[in-house]
C-alpha cells in the first residue's frame, strides 16, 4: 500500500488509479481482522471476479520496475475474458 501512495505522489496522472489500488487493498487487508474480532459479519454470497481487471492492477503496481529494467509485458486476452465465481476469502485478492 505504502508503494501505491508513493506512485499516487510521484505520477498525479496516474494517481486516481493507484489511491483507488491503494484504498482496496485497505479493505483486503482490514477484512480478515474485523471479521475475526467479530465486528463484521460477511453476508454475501459468491461474487464475479474479472482475472483481466486483477492483471491490469498487478500490472500497473509494477509498471515503473518493469521500465526501470526494460521489461515489456504484451496482454492477449480472449474477448469476452471470463469472469469466475469466487466466494470471499478464496483467492488472495478478493
Amino acid at each position: 500500500m505504502l508503494n501505491l501512495l508513493y506512485l499516487a505522489r510521484n505520477d498525479p496522472g496516474r494517481a486516481e488509479q493507484y489511491l483507488s489500488m491503494a484504498e482496496d487493498e485497505v479493505n483486503r487487508v482490514a477484512a480478515p481482522g474485523a471479521a475475526d474480532a467479530g465486528f463484521v459479519r460477511d453476508t454475501k454470497g459468491p461474487s464475479r471476479l474479472n482475472p483481466a481487471k486483477i492483471m491490469d492492477e498487478i500490472l500497473l503496481l509494477y509498471s515503473s520496475k518493469l521500465e526501470s529494467k526494460r521489461i515489456l509485458i504484451s496482454r492477449r486476452l480472449p474477448h469476452p475474458v471470463a469472469k469466475s465465481t469466487v466466494t470471499r476469502g478464496s483467492c488472495g485478492s478478493c
